[in-house]
């Protein structure tokens, strides 16, 4: 939700910009050119103070605006992906230490969650339980594939939070289960192949998202490519 009206209305801002541009009320390109970046910026603050389980994709949002941005001033000389690279090591690095702690933590005590951290591999995972509660899921430079479909929610709703950068993450979920997905797709994609439930009464699974140079997919079927696995 928040993605679509934030879009809205830096398109609608955008567009009174450049046509003030063209009737020569406002030299908007010129002012543009110097402080475009501060777009990403503040789409990188709000992921951070949205953010319920980590703060790794906002600040590499917030660090791509900021290097823009001195570039757009002249303060760095360098290439972008000079200064991108080194950091966002940093940055999987400091992500690969906490997430290796939050995993220890919730490994023994809790079994009606899914918990995933993956950065330069896979994983598969087929989650069996009565009282599925969502859990987090976070993928940079990797896949993770999650099978849903003999889980259920007890409780009505379940949350599942999920990071992804240059990577993806596949979802396979019950066709009775109402997807609510919401989240910031920054260079990346979010794809919503389930089918349509109307019954009010369905279980719901809510998907609170970022994905940057990568893709999430959510569907009620196997692929064929997955067609050789084996499933309960």
């Amino acid at each position: 939700m928040f993605s679509r009206y934030f879009f809205a209305i830096v398109l609608i801002l955008l567009g009174i910009g450049f046509l003030l541009g063209q009737l020569n009320i406002w030299n908007f390109s010129e002012i543009f050119g110097l402080w475009w970046p501060l777009i990403i910026i503040i789409a990188g603050i709000v992921i951070l103070v949205q953010s319920r389980k980590s703060i790794l994709p906002g600040l590499i949002v917030l660090i791509i605006g900021l290097i823009f941005l001195a570039d757009a001033h002249n303060i760095y000389q360098g290439s972008f992906f000079d200064a991108f690279w080194p950091i966002v090591l940093i940055l999987i690095g400091i992500g690969l230490l906490t997430g290796y702690s939050r995993k220890m933590k919730y490994k023994t005590m809790i079994h009606n969650r899914v918990n995933s951290f993956v950065v330069f591999g896979g994983e598969d995972k087929v989650v069996d339980t009565e009282d599925f509660q969502g859990g987090t899921i976070t993928t940079y430079f990797g896949g993770t594939y999650i099978d849903l479909r003999n889980a259920k929610i007890s409780s009505g709703k379940a949350v599942l939070d999920l990071s992804v950068a240059f990577g993806g993450v596949e979802i396979l979920i019950p066709e009775n289960w109402k997807l609510h997905p919401k989240g910031f797709p920054f260079m990346g994609a979010f794809e919503n192949k389930t089918y349509q439930v109307t019954d009010e009464t369905s279980p719901i699974l809510e998907i609170s998202y970022f994905v940057m140079f990568g893709g999430i997919e959510v569907y009620n079927q196997p692929k064929k490519e997955h067609s050789g696995r084996r499933y309960r």
